[in-house]
This record gives structure tokens, C-alpha cells and sequence, in this order.
């Protein structure tokens, strides 16, 4: 089989050393870690995020290297604007500035298009907006491929948002198992639109620790049952990049420590402050 290529962008936050909360610097940053990153570094929405994007790789030990050349260095150039940069969906602790927009011609026209979403009656930044995220792109298909396959990735993908390890070959290896069907012309499964949603709620609300609707049948199972089924699932095309073993480690690794979310709060449970927090997020940015 062809193997697919990977490719990962990841937004992160830029929060103050001393409050930890998000702050508007990404512009110097942006300017002292380009001259390492150049283009594969870029503004995100608020000036309070970045985003790095990694060139396309069939190699899952390249991706991971260069993912991690990337964080340490945007983690060094924001040291020297005194912030860190943190891999977290939302911040932990509220701004204690205003949030500003960056100053791209396509980021000024969402502001002004969104506005209810961007900014309150009084002219304030709404700060519930400020959202990161991590997008894996799989192989370079044509749109009409790349769309029949979203449509038979699509029932998984609350299983993925469960796991929220952003683990790129597992996604690979999910995509490969799909891609024959999608050339054989088998119709996706069919999930109907609330049971679609309620999946998507309970990974979201329940992670790990609880459970979701299998993609199969639609039943409610535990979480960790149907992220053992995915990775069964995808196991041919995981065996033919040599990623299965790789995948099942990670996710024993997942399974004993716990996801992103589960860490956060032991964290909060051991120490009592959003502060220790942070910290703890910063620091595993850095290590990858």
C-alpha cells in the first residue's frame, strides 16, 4: 500500500511568566523565532497565539523530531519576551489584558464579520474565544478522495477527541485502512446527526474516563473499549508503516497516566493553584 504522508500544525498559547495568564506578544516572538522557522512559523487569530506547521513526512520519527526542534524553538524565543508558549485548547487562567487581533487582512475581516463572537456591546475582546488546536493532515489527495474519506473518518472521530492525543500515525493508520473502501466505492457509515453530536459530547465532556457510542452500531460503550476497537481496526494499515507497537505503547502510556485533561487536575489536586497549572503544561510543551 502507499504510504501516507503526515503533516501537523499546532497552535499555542504565549502566557506570562510571572501572572501565567495569556498575553498579547506573539508578534515579537514571531519576529525572534522566524529567523529560525521562517514560513513554518505564523500568526494565529489573537496575538496571544501562535501556530507552527511541520513539512509533510512519511516518517513518524521525523515528524516527532521536528515537532520538537519547533516547540523548543519557539519556546526560546519566547523567553526572551518573558512568556512561554503552552499546548492547551483553552487558558487556564483569564487574561489580564485585552485581547488584540492580529494585524492580517484576514483576521481583520473575520473580526469585523464575527464581531458578536469576537467582541462585547462595550468594544471588550471576548476572551472565551481564545481557542487553540492541533490539525494533522494525512496524504495529498484530490478533493474528491479527500472528501469521501472525511465522510468514512467521520463516525471515529469522537474517539480521537477522547484520546486528544493528536497521535498522527494513529490517524494515518485510520485514514490507510479507509482509503480501499473509499476506492471500492463502499458507502460511509451512516451516524445519524444527534447521535453524531451526542458522541461528540460525551468525548468532550467525559474523555477517557467515561464512555461514547461506538461507530459501528451506535451503542454506548467505555471510551477506552472503543479506542482499543480503533486501534484494532486500523491495524493492517498501522503493520504496513511499522507504527502498530509505537500506537500501542502511547496508548498504555495514556491509559496508566491519564489524557491532558486528567493531568491538569491531579496537578490542581496536588498543589491547589492554577498557577502549578500552567507550569506543568509549559513544561510538557517544551518536552514534547
Amino acid at each position: 500500500m502507499n504510504v501516507l504522508t503526515m503533516g501537523v500544525e499546532e497552535e499555542f498559547m504565549l502566557v506570562d511568566h510571572v501572572t501565567r495568564a495569556p498575553v498579547n506578544r506573539a508578534p515579537q516572538v514571531i519576529d525572534r523565532a522566524s529567523r529560525d522557522l521562517g514560513g513554518q512559523l505564523q500568526s494565529e487569530f489573537f496575538n496571544a497565539q501562535i501556530e507552527t506547521g511541520t513539512r509533510a513526512t512519511s516518517c513518524r520519527t521525523s515528524l516527532r523530531d521536528e515537532l520538537s526542534w519547533m516547540r523548543g524553538a519557539v519556546a526560546a524565543a519566547a523567553r526572551n519576551e518573558r512568556c512561554a508558549p503552552v499546548a492547551c485548547g483553552t487558558p487556564v487562567l483569564p487574561p489580564e489584558e485585552q485581547l488584540t487581533v492580529a494585524n492580517t487582512e484576514r483576521y481583520r475581516r473575520m473580526a469585523r464579520r464575527y464581531a458578536p463572537l469576537i467582541t462585547r456591546d462595550d468594544g471588550t475582546t471576548r476572551e472565551d474565544g481564545l481557542v487553540c488546536g492541533c490539525h494533522v493532515h494525512i496524504g495529498e489527495l484530490d478533493r474528491e478522495r479527500a472528501l469521501a474519506l472525511a465522510q468514512h473518518m467521520r463516525p471515529w472521530l469522537p474517539i480521537l477527541q477522547a484520546l486528544a492525543g493528536n497521535c498522527s500515525p494513529l490517524v494515518r493508520g485510520l485514514a490507510g485502512t479507509l482509503l480501499p473502501r473509499v476506492a471500492a466505492r463502499v458507502p460511509a457509515p451512516r451516524m445519524s446527526c444527534p447521535d453524531l453530536s451526542q458522541a461528540h459530547r460525551l468525548a468532550a465532556a467525559q474523555g477517557l474516563g467515561g464512555h461514547g457510542l461506538d461507530p459501528v452500531d451506535g451503542r454506548e460503550r467505555p471510551a477506552v473499549t472503543l479506542v482499543d476497537a480503533l486501534i484494532d481496526f486500523a491495524r493492517t494499515a498501522l503493520d504496513a508503516t511499522d507504527d502498530t507497537e509505537w500506537v500501542r505503547a502511547q496508548w498504555d502510556r495514556i491509559r496508566t497516566d491519564g489524557g491532558g485533561a486528567a493531568r491538569q487536575r491531579a496537578v490542581l489536586r496536588r498543589s491547589g493553584r492554577f498557577a502549578a497549572v500552567v507550569d506543568s503544561l509549559a513544561a510538557a510543551t517544551v518536552r514534547g
